[in-house]
């Protein structure tokens, strides 16, 4: 069995990109500016370990539940068109709030 080094770093990296991206993208949602490098890296990586948690927990329910694709699909788009209001909303409602104090 030969394995390259190539191949040991890709599977490292995509296993941290995995892992890392989810928790550093519910940092800067929740904008959390004020830890230093190191704290980011690590607030990352456990919300990352949570989030997979979750998700593969909700994947095996899914199937167990007799869930089908079609259905987990337009459950999914209708969180994602939920989320999108919300966002919209919440940045419409500052806008409007630093109008007003310009004012």
């Amino acid at each position: 069995m030969n394995i390259e080094f190539s191949s040991i770093l890709l599977f490292i990296l995509g296993l941290l990109y995995l892992i890392m991206l989810p928790g550093y993208m519910i940092l800067a949602g929740l904008k959390i500016r004020n830890l230093d490098i190191i704290e980011t890296l690590t607030a990352s990586f456990g919300i990352g370990i949570g989030v997979l948690t979750a998700i593969s927990i909700a994947l095996s329910l899914a199937g167990s539940l007799g869930l089908t694709i079609s259905s987990l699909t337009l459950a999914n788009a209708g969180v994602l068109v939920v989320l999108c209001c919300a966002f919209y909303l919440r940045q419409r409602r500052a806008k409007r709030q630093n109008d007003a104090h310009a004012h």
